[in-house]
This record gives structure tokens, sequence and C-alpha cells, in this order.
């Protein structure tokens, strides 16, 4: 809150009058009308003065506070998501340089502000580059000696924004205009549309918050910072200012990895980005399977079986779309067989599991990781596999009720 209303608010409070107040303080009744519209400020030396005819703090008087609460973030945040939606970029820019002004440490603020406002410029760069409308300043900027910037007459800032980028991936479809032809903040148009030397250089401004973001003790910001420089500088053919990003995430992080192949395939570097996003696909069916497989094992405890037998499935369709070959594919449902104690189920899937171990690892030959690259596995292997397969099937606790089946007893070998 500015000291204008901050006044204005306990002097009514006190239901004291301009005027009253303005003879207690030894000043005019335009003075402190002025001070309440924010046309002026009081001088330094009456701030005191001010606070204790109010019976305030200097702190509250001042609208002093080390921290904003969440709730209080997301008003912020909210009123400028609403400003680029209704009104004009330079508006909301000029909004959030001021709260952040206020609250210089409150890194939370900083980020979110940053982060929407990266992807409102983004999205305006997308827009220009198919000739829509950009206007970055509003109308009655030419009487303060500014021009507007469009390429068009459609206004930009009309239409639905979304709070925040794409998109984990970083691109998301948002404003400011093409900096691959941008110079201090022009258009690539025919025309020759661009800003005056004291407009703001918005990117700079921005990409300094974020990058101060990157500071950050905290994990979370650091990434999210990370994440929209990144897009940034990706959208803006910057590759290697967006490759220097990727050392905000751990080399394990999948996030940094489809990152990577992004880069790479923007760069000409083929194979290694088909090798790198065949990776992280063999990365990901590994989680899913083992997620599936977790809330398979929750379901059996909880006796759900339909759930049981909806994760089995699962399983199968998975192993079949990530291409793993027919032993993933229905080893899933030997848990299933076994939990029901379905004999003639248990053995199919038995015998079927030791006639196909060769196809453990069908899938280091399948077209969907052609660009990879395994070590080649030893005939042993295979073997080995099978005599694991064989041991655990004669296990009494998990296969007792085979028992008295022939077909197990030759399964096993007794």
């Amino acid at each position: 809150m500015q000291i204008g209303q901050v006044i204005r608010q306990y002097r009514k409070e006190k239901d004291m009058t301009q005027e009253e107040m303005a003879n207690r303080l030894g000043v005019t009744a335009p003075a402190v009308n002025k001070w309440e519209k924010g046309s002026s400020m009081p001088d330094i030396t009456l701030l005191a003065p001010i606070a204790r005819l109010l019976g305030i703090s200097l702190d509250t008087l001042l609208s002093f506070r080390e921290e904003l609460t969440w709730e209080e973030i997301q008003d912020i945040i909210y009123t400028l998501n609403s400003m680029l939606r209704k009104q004009f970029f330079e508006e909301a820019f000029a909004y959030a340089k001021e709260k952040i002004a206020q609250y210089p440490n409150c890194e939370s603020l900083i980020l979110e502000a940053a982060v929407l406002l990266n992807a409102a410029r983004m999205r305006v760069e997308n827009e220009t580059e198919n000739n829509e409308t950009v206007i970055l300043v509003p109308p009655d900027s030419k009487q303060s000696g500014k021009k507007a910037e469009s390429c068009d007459k459609k206004e930009v800032y009309g239409e639905e924004q979304e709070h925040g980028m794409d998109e984990q991936h970083g691109e998301s479809k948002a404003p400011g205009v093409n900096r691959k032809e941008r110079t201090g903040g022009q258009c690539d148009t025919n025309e020759s549309a661009g800003k005056d030397s004291t407009e703001e250089d918005y990117d700079t401004v921005i990409n300094g918050w974020l990058t101060g973001a990157l500071k950050s003790e905290q994990e979370q910001i650091r990434t999210m910072a990370a994440d929209a420089l990144f897009a940034f500088y990706l959208s803006g053919e910057q590759y290697e200012k967006a490759e220097a990003c990727l050392v905000y995430y751990s080399e394990q992080n999948p996030e940094r990895k489809f990152k990577q192949a992004r880069i790479y395939s923007k760069t000409g570097r083929t194979k290694e980005a088909y090798q790198t996003y065949e990776g992280l696909l063999l990365d990901l069916y590994q989680k899913i399977d083992l997620l599936f497989h977790s809330i398979g094992a929750l379901a059996a405890q909880d006796q759900n079986m339909d759930k049981v037998r909806a994760m089995a499935r699962k399983h199968s369709a998975l192993a079949e779309i990530f291409e793993m070959g027919e032993y993933h594919r229905i080893c899933g449902g030997l848990e299933l067989a076994v939990m029901e104690k379905d004999v003639e189920a248990t053995i199919t899937i038995m015998q079927q599991l030791l006639a196909c171990t060769d196809d453990l690892y069908h899938f280091t030959e399948a077209p969907l990781y052609e660009h990879m690259t395994f070590r080649e596995l030893r005939p042993e292997f295979a073997a080995q596999i099978r005599e694991d397969l064989l041991k655990s099937f004669q296990d009494e606790a998990t296969y007792g009720f085979l028992q008295g089946d022939s077909r197990w007893k030759e399964i096993v070998g007794i």
C-alpha cells in the first residue's frame, strides 16, 4: 500500500479531516490532499510526526514488511496476469518492476513475475513472426514521447494468457518481440517501427531477475529460473546460452536430458538427439513398470483384486507399447495367476517365460531404440536367467498349490 493510501486510511479511522491533520502537522490541507492522492510525498522530517498523529508505527506508515505472505504474492501475480490479459505489456512490466523494487529480496515474487513476463514476451514473438500485432506500449504513450510498437492492428494482450510457461519443457507460447531481429526492442517488420532509447530493455531486466534467481538456495527456484532462461535462449536460437542453463539440473535429471536432446536436434546433432530421447523412453518404461507393480502390490494388500487385474493388464500393454518383447509382456501376469491360485494360467505363463528367456533383452533390437548402443549379451546370460526361474518355481511358499500337478513337476524337474 502506498504511503498516501495509508495516511488516508488511518486518518479516516481517527475521524480526522484533511484540514485538521494539516493544522496538527503545520502544513496546508492541499498538501495532505496531494499525499493521499499520491501526487506528492511528505517530507522525511514529517514521517515520525505523521505516524505518531495517526497512532501507527513507521513500519506501518511505510508499509514495511520483511516478507510477503504466499497469499500476498499470489495476489500480485494474479494482478500482473490480469494486466497482461487486458492491458499492455509495458504497464504490466512497470507494475512488476515496482513490486520487485518494494520487495527486492522476495525470491518467490521475483521468480513468478519474471516467469510470467517471460512467457508473455515469448508469445508476442511467436505472434510477430506470424505477422500478428505486437503492442508493447499503451496508445497514450505517444503523448509521452514514446512510440507504440505494433506490426498490425490486432491487440495481443486482450487474448487469454495462462499464468506461467508451457509446459515443463520450457517453450511457452507467449510475448516479447523477435529476438533474432531485435535491436533495442524493434519488431521484425518491413516498417521501421521501434521504440525510443528511453524505453525499457525488457530482456535485460527480466533476464536479470531470472539470473538472480539462479543463485537462490532453494532448488525449486533455481530450476524454475533455469527453465525460463532455457526457453528464452532456445526460442532465440542462442543455443550455447541455452545449454549453459543445463548445469542447474543434476546429470540424472530427465528434464536435463530432455532439454539436451532438444539442443541436439536444433543444432544438427540428430544421432545424439535420437539416442537421448530413446534413453529417456527406456528409463520411463522402467519407472512406469515399477509404479504399476507397486500399485498392484498395494491393491493386493487391500484385497482389491479388480485393481490388481487392471495393473496386470496395464503392465502387459506397457511392455508392448515400449517394444520390450514377449518376456516382459507376459511376466506381470504370473503374479496375478499365483495370487488367484489359477493353476492353468500359472502353468501356462511358467512355460511361456521359460520358452522366451532369450527374448528378455528383445528391446536392444527393437526399432524404437535403434540409435542406442547396448553391450553385447553373453549367451550364458539367458541360461542363467532360465536357471533362476526354475529355482523360483520350486518355492513351496509361492507355488505350493501346484504340487499335485504333473506339469509343474515336469517344469521344475521333480
